[in-house]
């Protein structure tokens, strides 16, 4: 836990101090802390969708290939 802690927690411990220096205020503080992260996560966040649409698309091709080799599972 400690390396998880040093990578991870020190630098958001850094951030959300950051935002309670910037605001004085607790509350706010997390509440900035939760628009950085947001802003900063979009772009993985769209790219998981997109991936999730283009599975979504090939659905229907893969339970085709299912039904066809259901039989034959080394194929």
């Amino acid at each position: 836990m400690g390396a998880i802690n040093t990578i991870i927690g020190v630098p958001l411990g850094y951030v959300i101090y950051a935002a309670y220096a910037l605001t004085h205020s607790f509350g706010w503080a997390i509440v900035l802390f939760t628009v950085v992260t947001r802003v900063v996560l979009f772009p993985v966040n769209v790219l998981a969708h997109n991936n999730a649409i283009r599975f979504l698309k090939l659905q229907p091709a893969l339970d085709k290939l299912k039904r066809r080799f259901a039989a034959d599972k080394e194929a």
